[in-house]
């Protein structure tokens, strides 16, 4: 602030300073996502990716009683154990798309998710057919005759018993199953989004750079040599 002072006039002169920009607009964030692959983080990869690593610890470890039980057409197979280990396979490429968000990433865990559904799907057609199948009467009556059994009618309550601590065991592998299904399935979709988005933008950028480079009055702009692959003339 200056005063000047001409003989009965004042005349007082302050500077405003410039107001200055907010520190959140004047810096720019140091990483960001390409946008092709905002598109699958909404589908939320990494708690999904979580639930399906516990699907399979719990379906594995469910297998891991069952196979301890009678021979049946899941402890044959050894089903749970597999499915299980496909389950956290999964779950893994979730999370790990989720730290890393790359479109190499995206591509894999779509492909393991499809593969989880479909192996999902097929599990749970086998767990049904072994619910169905589970038939424990028939160890007692070949039992029947022999000194060492026990009576017939402690026989039936005891095949009752662990028939319904099978079908228990059946039936919460058939829920994880049922749930890592309609996970797989939802990081399916977000991933075919991602890669279309990705393709579509690809081509539209591609396009966009030759009418550039043919256009001797457009702006000039700083393209990838990926971007003008489809440039180049053709020879005859």
């Amino acid at each position: 602030m200056s005063q000047v002072a001409t003989s009965d006039l004042v005349v007082v002169t302050q500077v405003y300073p410039q107001k200055a920009v907010p520190a959140s607009q004047s810096t720019q964030p140091s990483h960001k996502v390409d946008d092709p692959v905002q598109k699958f983080l909404r589908g939320q990869p990494r708690p999904v990716g979580t639930v399906q690593i516990l699907i399979g610890i719990l379906s594995i470890s469910c297998g891991i009683i069952k196979l301890q039980t009678i021979d049946t057409l899941i402890s044959l197979t050894k089903t749970p154990l597999w499915a299980g280990v496909l389950y956290i396979v999964s779950g893994s490429l979730c999370i790990a798309t989720d730290r890393n968000p790359k479109m190499p990433l995206v591509k894999v865990t779509l492909i393991m998710n499809l593969v989880s559904a479909i192996t999902s799907f097929g599990v749970m057609i086998l767990y049904c057919v072994d619910m169905a199948l589970l038939n424990m009467e028939q160890y007692c009556l070949v039992n029947e005759n022999s000194s060492e059994s026990q009576s017939a009618q402690e026989c039936m309550w005891m095949s009752r018993t662990l028939k319904s601590s099978e079908q228990g065991i059946s039936g919460t592998l058939l829920f994880f199953a049922t749930l890592e299904l309609c996970l797989a399935i939802s990081m399916s979709v977000f991933g075919f989004k991602t890669i279309y988005y990705n393709e579509s933008k690809y081509h539209m950028i591609s396009h966009q750079a030759c009418e550039d480079i043919q256009d001797p009055h457009a702006s000039i702009i700083n393209y990838s040599q990926d971007d003008m692959t489809d440039c180049s003339p053709s020879t005859t």
